[in-house]
C-alpha cells in the first residue's frame, strides 16, 4: 500500500494537513473534516486501471479528521471528486486513492455530470500534449442553507468550486484557463463561470495563499473554455467535441 506523506501546518485555529497521494497532493483541513485545495500533474493517458466500485476512508489518515460515511449524500447531490478519478487510471492504487472520502465532497448532481465533468474532459484533452496539464482547484464555504449533510457525513456543503488549468501551446508559451462555479442547480453554459486566476485567488480566504501558477498569467481571462481537440477522444465529454484541431490560442 502506497502511504501518503502528510505535513501539518496551522491556519486560523484550523489543523491543514498536506497529504501527498500517488499522482495529486491535497490541503486538508482536519476540523472540518475535508480537502479545501488540490494539484495535480496530468501526462499521457495509459488507462491501466478501473473504476473502484465502492468509496473508502484514507487508512493513513486519523478517522477524526474524515467524513463519518461513505455513503452517497442525496439530497439532489453526489459524491463528488475534487481530483477526478478518470484522471488517475494509469495507476489501480492511485486511481483507488481517488476513492478516498478525502477527495470527496458534496456537490450538486447536474453540475457533476454537466460543467464540471466538461472541465474534466478538457483535462484529460489537453494531457496529451506535449508537457501535458497541471491542474489546480479547491472549494470556498460561506453559507448554510445548503449544509444538508453534518449529521449524516460531518462535512458542510462547499459553495463554490474553483479549477485552474495550465498548459504550453504549440510555441511553448504558458496558458491558462480557470472558472469558478457555485454548488448550485441549472448553471448554464461552461464559459458563463470563465474568470482569472487573480479573480479566485480575490474570493479566497483559506489561508493558504496564492494559487502556484505564473504572475504574468494571473490576470488574463481566456475568452472561451479550451476546446476539444479533433485528435481527442474521452469518454467523458462527447457533446464537447468540436472536430477543429485547435490548439491552445491565444487570449
Amino acid at each position: 500500500m502506497h502511504i501518503p506523506l502528510a505535513t501539518a501546518a496551522l491556519a486560523a485555529g484550523h489543523v491543514m494537513i498536506t497529504q501527498q497521494y500517488i499522482q495529486y497532493d491535497l490541503t486538508y483541513d482536519c476540523k472540518e473534516r475535508t480537502a479545501i485545495r488540490w494539484h495535480y500533474e496530468l501526462g499521457h493517458d495509459y488507462h491501466v486501471a478501473k473504476r473502484p466500485k465502492s468509496y473508502h476512508l484514507d487508512p493513513t489518515l486519523s478517522k477524526t479528521c474524515q467524513q463519518t460515511s461513505t455513503k452517497t449524500y442525496r439530497h439532489g447531490y453526489d459524491r463528488g471528486h475534487m481530483v477526478a478519478s478518470e484522471h488517475m487510471a494509469n495507476s489501480v492504487e492511485a486511481r483507488r486513492e481517488a476513492h478516498y472520502m478525502t477527495n470527496i465532497a458534496p456537490q450538486i448532481s447536474s453540475f457533476h455530470h454537466g460543467l464540471w465533468q466538461q472541465t474534466e474532459a478538457i483535462e484529460a484533452c489537453y494531457r496529451t500534449l506535449d508537457g501535458g496539464i497541471e491542474s489546480f482547484g479547491g472549494l470556498k464555504f460561506n453559507e448554510t442553507d445548503n449544509d444538508l449533510f453534518v449529521e449524516s457525513h460531518g462535512i458542510n456543503t462547499p459553495d463554490y468550486w474553483w479549477k485552474v488549468i495550465t498548459a504550453k501551446d504549440t510555441h511553448g508559451h504558458a496558458k491558462v484557463v480557470a472558472w469558478m462555479f457555485p454548488n448550485r442547480p441549472d448553471l448554464g453554459a461552461l464559459d458563463d463561470y470563465l474568470v482569472s486566476v487573480e479573480t479566485i485567488e480575490n474570493q479566497l480566504d483559506d489561508g493558504q495563499g496564492p494559487i502556484p501558477v505564473p504572475s504574468e498569467l494571473k490576470a488574463s481571462q481566456s475568452k472561451s473554455s479550451w476546446p476539444i481537440l479533433a485528435s481527442c477522444y474521452h469518454d467523458q465529454g462527447p457533446s464537447l467535441a468540436s472536430g477543429l484541431a485547435i490548439q491552445v490560442t491565444d487570449d
